[in-house]
């Protein structure tokens, strides 16, 4: 019988208390203060005894929206972390800014060519 990988994410989240799941990620990450210390989402999980990050990254969400200050960095090192200073609060501040602006553009891109495909359809015309 074939599974697939969220199988055992589900097994292994399944034997542990989704609130120690929580608190494991809050004690790593207050030992990763500052860019410069950044640790992956999937170092993270794997601390944890998760194959792979996907409980880890949902977890992380929601220690964010109850007022956890973990920003995330896309440079080296990459990785999650606890910010130190107003600079990493800005710097992550505007990444999240330019991730919606390129996602308003590709969301707005997209609608324009679904629209000219299905109009070609409509039309008989094909690639």
């Amino acid at each position: 019988m074939a599974t697939s990988p969220s199988d055992g994410i589900k097994m292994v989240i399944a034997t542990r208390n989704l609130q120690t799941i929580k608190a494991d990620v809050r004690r790593i990450l207050f030992n990763h203060w500052g860019n410069e210390n950044a640790i992956t989402g999937l170092a993270i999980a794997h601390l944890l005894g998760f194959r792979e990050n996907r409980a880890v990254r949902r977890t992380i969400r929601e220690l964010i929206s109850e007022g956890c200050p973990i920003a995330a960095s896309v440079r080296k090192p990459k990785g999650y972390f606890i910010v130190e200073n107003r600079d990493e609060v800005d710097k992550y501040l505007q990444h999240l800014r330019d991730l919606l602006i390129e996602d308003a553009k590709r969301r707005r891109d997209f609608r324009v060519g679904a629209m000219k495909h299905l109009e070609n359809v409509r039309q008989g015309r094909f690639w």
